[in-house]
């Protein structure tokens, strides 16, 4: 079962806590150069499509990678990590399971963030409209 939270940001970091089984990884992630929460928004919006994507979470100097592969009727997430840019990422985790299992975790943490109000000076607002539709493509494709 794979659990995620989305902490309360700070000046353009937020800290993240995923888990899944015996495996937690915990991040400090910038909303920088891009707000890596609609970007996952967005991912989560394809891949229940039946499409792929990839969701990067910048730690600076650090990276983190979120791989989002549709394979059949499942879902495999895979978690890749690099020390600075310039450096390859070395994968850390993987985990496969159906649309529900894998998604459905990543929406109801976007949802439980948004429902709060943080100054713009500590993280950017995320697109209700987007979490709506998300919410949306995520009841079809179960």
């Amino acid at each position: 079962m794979i659990t995620v939270n989305f902490g309360e940001p700070a000046r353009g970091w937020l800290p993240i806590t995923f888990r899944a089984g015996t495996f937690e990884l915990v991040l400090d992630a910038a909303d920088v150069p891009v707000n890596p929460l609609e970007s996952l928004c967005e991912a989560l919006a394809v891949v229940s499509a039946e499409g792929n994507a990839q969701v990067f979470w910048h730690l600076e100097p650090a990276e983190c990678r979120f791989d989002f592969k549709n394979q059949a009727a499942e879902i495999t997430l895979t978690l890749a990590e690099r020390p600075t840019r310039t450096r390859p990422f070395t994968q850390i985790f993987q985990v496969t399971g159906t649309s529900k299992e894998m998604l459905m975790p990543f929406y109801r943490a976007l949802a439980q963030f948004a429902s709060h109000s943080y100054s713009e000076a500590h993280w950017p607002t995320l697109s209700k409209h987007k979490l709506v539709q998300l919410g949306s493509s995520l009841k079809k494709s179960r």
